[in-house]
């Protein structure tokens, strides 16, 4: 969705969206003035052709926007854009129905390439009431479509088409002005749909993707700190109290990816019923996690000879948070996976237990990690990771690790372990001492198992027996082993208080 939200982003510079009821009379001066500001405040650069006055009625030709990045630049030209008082306060926009987003530059490999997008939005309709120094846009867009006009890349074949579809998307965009300049927005969708198709004859490959969701919904907050000349970096910006944080909601979603090489064909399609994201930003780092229910997909290799890979999950989630400045004092960091009923399908199993041996229970895993660290350096700074590069320092430093929770379930045994580690960072090597305690249930079952079925040869289950005695003791339950793996700040490993290394 990034070519929407750049499509979003841009038409809010340039229409101005919002719905909320006037408070001040605002002018299309005022309005213009706002756009300028605006994206001159974010590093774009801004020109007109002409601007007219007449009758309430601003009439622009031929607005330019522009903006540098690394590896290349972007811009978009609208022909004419007029700005008409509607007498209450408020100020209507008129769009073209179709203008060009064009973004030429380097890829990784440093060679170059030009995109020329089209954005299409017949029947849009845009407005903006409220004062210049909080205006409040609104917008109504039942059809909107980004497609490929133009793609090259100098010397090689590649050929690449994109057609991307909203329809019925509905939003406010509200701004504030100040030190900090503050933006707020919501966003509703009926659907979205993208279908990316690529081919490179010479190499034999062509690849296809077909995406589609419902029900999308969004809202983010934030702040934004003006950019400095030729633009600051991420950390810089941050530190300037520049912050941000959302969520985004989706319904059923369907994909479906097709890949041809010298090797064969690749097909993948799934689906998920429901997702949501979660994200924020600011001076103390970033946090993202999300969560998917209903997840089903469906893959086949023709290279690999086994069977399709089917497979379906009740819930997949996650979560990560870390820093993102440099800092004297440690910050919180962290990361989480869930993964809930995993099921695959026969075919995968009858691969390796074709007797149905085997418990074919759902798969659960459940992964929670947290701790403090501080990176010496900004790391979203080229020029600070370069000099740190060229002095062989570190980048940054840990100073301790919870394990909250580490659990799996698989084929009938069960993992479940917690504990902590500290860090030493003033040994030559940061050491690590602290201690996790484990629990394993079934696991001496799923060994007989294995072995009854043929599977695991018993000399091979007494070795395993024999490992898991020196690293584990009995519970009180019924096959259940505990274990305590202890490092010291020594550098000693110690199982149950016994020294093994």
């Amino acid at each position: 969705m990034s070519f929407f939200k750049f499509a979003a982003g841009a038409t809010a510079i340039v229409a101005g969206f919002g719905t909320a009821p006037a408070y001040a009379d605002l002018t299309a001066q005022d309005l213009w003035d706002n756009w300028k500001s605006s994206a001159e405040g974010t590093g774009q650069t801004v020109s007109v052709a002409s601007e007219t006055y007449s009758g309430g009625v601003l009439t622009l030709d031929g607005i330019s926007f522009g903006f540098a990045m690394p590896e290349g630049d972007m811009g978009m030209t609208l022909e004419t854009v007029t700005l008409t008082e509607s007498g209450d306060g408020s100020v209507s926009v008129d769009m073209p129905d179709s203008f060009p987003i064009i973004i030429s530059g380097t890829d990784p490999d440093g060679g170059a390439f030009n995109m020329t997008m089209r954005v299409n939005q017949p029947d849009a309709t845009f407005r903006a009431t409220g004062s210049p120094e909080a205006i409040n846009y609104g917008f109504s867009v039942p059809l909107s479509e980004i497609t490929f006009d133009e793609f090259t890349v100098p010397d090689e074949e590649l050929q690449m088409d994109l057609k991307m579809t909203l329809t019925d998307s509905v939003g406010t965009y509200a701004t504030k002005e100040g030190p900090l300049r503050q933006i707020d927005s919501d966003f509703t969708a009926a659907s979205l749909s993208m279908d990316l198709t690529m081919s490179e004859p010479g190499q034999n490959l062509t690849f296809d993707m077909d995406l589609e969701m419902q029900g999308l919904s969004s809202t983010s907050t934030g702040s934004l700190s003006p950019f400095a000349g030729s633009g600051p970096n991420l950390g810089d910006l941050l530190r300037a109290g520049m912050q941000s944080e959302g969520t985004l909601s989706v319904g059923p979603t369907t994909y479906a990816i097709n890949l041809t090489d010298p090797n064969g064909p690749f097909r993948m399609t799934g689906k998920s019923d429901a997702s949501l994201a979660e994200f924020s930003l600011n001076e103390n780092g970033i946090l993202y996690g999300g969560t998917n229910e209903g997840v089903s997909a469906f893959v086949e290799i023709a290279s690999v000879p086994i069977p399709p890979i089917e497979l379906l999950i009740s819930r997949v989630g996650g979560q990560i948070q870390m820093p993102f400045v440099a800092s004297d004092v440690a910050q919180d960091f962290a990361m989480k996976l869930d993964l809930v009923e995993l099921v695959l399908s026969d075919d995968i199993w009858n691969l390796f237990d074709p007797s149905g041996a085997l418990p074919r229970d759902p798969a659960d895993l459940t992964l929670d990690l947290s701790g403090k660290g501080r990176w010496n350096v900004d790391i979203t700074d080229p020029v600070a990771i370069e000099a740190l590069e060229a002095s062989g320092g570190l980048p940054g430093e840990v100073e301790n690790i919870d394990i909250n929770t580490i659990a799996l379930s698989l084929m009938g045994a069960k993992l479940n372990g917690t504990g902590g580690f500290g860090f030493n960072n003033n040994a030559p090597i940061p050491a690590p001492s602290g201690a996790v305690d484990f629990e394993l249930t079934g696991v001496e079952g799923l060994l007989d198992t294995l072995v009854a079925a043929g599977l695991l040869p018993e000399d091979q289950a007494t070795g395993a027996r024999l490992m898991l005695g020196l690293f584990a003791q009995r519970g009180e339950a019924p096959d259940t082993l505990k274990s305590t793996i202890e490092l010291t700040e020594d550098g000693s490993v110690l199982a149950n208080g016994q020294r093994i290394r």
